[in-house]
């Protein structure tokens, strides 16, 4: 919508039906039509546009019931940028007063100027991915023509965002307790808001994917008494048939106390092999590599020595180096062995074998590198919920699908990057939303 003076328009009246006519070569609009109209109108035609919101012509005065009179307009700037005109209206009648113009409220709330289109841009943009406030007055400069402040951006996530958001998430994120399949996972992650950490403790269905709590705390507030009265506060009143969580020791009392079936994180588990092995492997791995210099700098200075006494010196250096390489690659293969024979137990179809493979390593102890026998050690003390994904089919072997929640709603790209904890509560509750709307499932 320019400033520039208004060209004729011409077009079929009849497209436009009753919202729209022409009047004395303006385009006269009714406030029900959105200004988006009029910039595709613009594009088409290739011409500026008078434009004049009116609320009609046989309008009665609230007050005595008299005709209504057109009495001029009042001129707007919509976006700071586009010129519109506003009918005025006043009462035919003498001695009343009454005088108004045409309501665009549905269009501009009240003390603003920017369009609700306009101002529900930004958590639109952020329900795709996340944004910074710059980046998302550029792409609103870009398809409306006008490029609000970064305060101003933010004002309308804060306001209209978060209306929007109950708007479209209060239904979608009710359910019913007979839509639960009574199996639920639990997890955390660890956020940041300007460099402090958060807790962010989630409860999943995992096979209906509904998110039953997902909650934003201080992360000195996540002790034992918060974790035990936010997962039974969460599942009163539910059918449960079993949890599935890591290996917070804290949570496994918790789930004792409500005495049903917990499957511990098959994934969680072989992720602490891993960082238990990681150290030993990249050791042996400096040392292969160390060896391997060490080999190829005395081949390298081999044919420059005359005496031949010292040529077999160090060709006997090779081979001892070789030796020791050989040697730790078969500690690494060992290791990787060990690694791949525990994650096998996890992967058997019952638990009569699982518990054949387990002992025969347990019964072992002596003879394991220590940092699997220590393992083993460990595992054997939780083992029964490590297996109970072969007990009931009915229970996964890990809460993946919790931990792909996580990421997809709040990926660890963005975890450090929100400024205040309204922000971060609105990312996720946006995260949610894409959820449920994509992986929601019936029971």
């Amino acid at each position: 919508m320019s400033k520039k003076p208004p060209h004729k328009f011409i077009c079929a009246e009849d497209v436009f039906k009753s919202n729209v006519k022409l009047e004395n070569d303006v385009l006269i609009i009714d406030p029900s039509v959105s200004p988006s109209f009029i910039r595709e109108l613009e594009k088409i035609v290739n011409k500026s546009i008078m434009i004049i919101y009116s609320e009609g012509e046989n309008l009665k005065c609230p007050l005595c019931g008299e005709k209504l009179s057109k009495n001029g307009f009042h001129n707007r700037l919509l976006n700071k940028s586009d010129l519109i005109h506003l009918q005025k209206y006043k009462c035919s009648k003498k001695d009343c007063e009454f005088e108004k113009r045409t309501n665009i409220d549905n269009i501009v709330p009240k003390g603003c100027n920017y369009e609700i289109d306009v101002r529900h841009e930004p958590i639109k943009q952020n329900e795709i991915s996340y944004m910074s406030l710059e980046k998302i007055s550029e792409n609103i400069d870009l398809k409306y023509q006008s490029k609000p402040s970064r305060q101003s951006i933010l004002n309308f996530l804060d306001n209209e965002g978060e209306k929007y958001l109950d708007d479209e998430c209060n239904d979608l994120f009710e359910y019913d307790n007979n839509e639960l399949s009574g199996v639920f996972a639990i997890d955390e992650q660890f956020p940041s808001v300007n460099g402090e950490y958060r807790a962010r403790p989630v409860i999943m269905d995992v096979h209906t994917n509904i998110i039953l709590n997902d909650t934003i705390l201080p992360i000195e507030e996540l002790d034992v008494d918060f974790k035990e009265n936010f997962l039974k506060t969460t599942l009163n009143g539910k059918t449960i048939k079993g949890i599935v969580s890591d290996g917070d020791k804290s949570y496994a009392t918790i789930i004792d106390k409500i005495k049903v079936p917990h499957q511990l994180c098959n994934f969680h588990l072989m992720q602490n092999l891993m960082n238990e092995l990681i150290k030993p492997i990249n050791k042996l791995n400096r040392k292969i590599k160390s060896n391997t210099k060490k080999i190829n700098d005395i081949k390298e200075k081999l044919p420059s020595f005359r005496s031949k006494k010292v040529q077999k010196k160090n060709e006997k250096k090779i081979k001892k180096l070789k030796s020791e390489i050989r040697k730790y690659k078969a500690e690494l293969k060992e290791l990787e062995n060990y690694k791949e024979r525990i994650s096998n137990i996890f992967k058997q179809k019952n638990v009569k074998k699982a518990k054949r493979r387990f002992k025969t390593l347990y019964n072992n102890l002596k003879n394991l590198p220590p940092v699997v026998a220590t393992f083993i050690q460990r595992l054997n003390k939780t083992f029964d919920k490590a297996v109970n994904h072969m007990v009931y089919e009915y229970l996964p072997s890990t809460n993946n699908q919790l931990e792909c929640y996580n990421g997809v709603s709040l990926p660890d790209n963005q975890k450090k990057t929100y400024r205040t904890d309204r922000g971060l509560e609105r990312a996720i509750k946006l995260g949610k939303k894409r959820w449920m709307e994509r992986n929601r499932k019936p029971n």
